[in-house]
């Protein structure tokens, strides 16, 4: 089992200057398998969150193991500087339709995996200025069987932030307060 998680930050400016500032994903780094319920761990260091070096966007994975390949394959495509996945693509859509094409390609139809998968995107688009950037993300999942098709669907961007309230030894867990969009 895996656990991928994202989260974002919000600039502390002026309400009518507010935005999104940085998206995160971070990930276990382990590869287990499962035999007859005995969960046996192969891997300590696999990577699972990924970046780009020449486009805003990251990535993660959870499911089968041949994804830490697939997405570093996919990352050397993105960032080639002429010719690459993003070039000449304006806006999220397009780019998360080259993304599942290229999912699709290596790992088709006819490809078996070891575990239901989720591929995550979230990449930024920036609006003329860095207080008008916007992120988006978008989430590839596909069965493990041989046959099943790569889906894709975009998440809304959360609109609040907000951090744990203080411990205080009580049972209540609830967030503290936050800023809102």
């Amino acid at each position: 089992m895996s656990t991928l998680v994202s989260f974002f930050g919000i600039d502390d400016k002026p309400p009518e200057q507010s935005g999104h500032a940085s998206a995160y994903l971070v990930s276990d780094s382990y590869i287990t398998t499962e035999e007859n319920g005995n969960v046996t761990v192969k891997r300590r260091d696999a990577q699972k969150v990924f970046a780009c070096e020449n486009y805003p966007a990251i990535f993660g994975y959870v499911g089968a193991e041949t994804f830490e390949q697939v997405i570093t394959n996919l990352l050397e495509k993105i960032n080639v500087s002429e010719g690459g996945l993003f070039s000449c693509c304006f806006g999220s859509e397009a780019k998360s339709q080259r993304i599942q094409k290229y999912l699709e390609e290596k790992t088709g139809k006819g490809t078996e995996l070891s575990h239901d998968s989720t591929v995550v995107y979230i990449g930024r688009d920036d609006m003329g200025s860095a207080n008008e950037a916007q992120f988006h993300i978008w989430c590839f999942s596909r069965d493990k069987q041989a046959g099943s098709d790569w889906t894709s669907a975009q998440v809304k961007v959360p609109s609040v932030s907000g951090s744990p309230k203080v411990d205080d030894g009580k049972e209540d867990r609830t967030w503290g307060t936050g800023k809102t969009l």
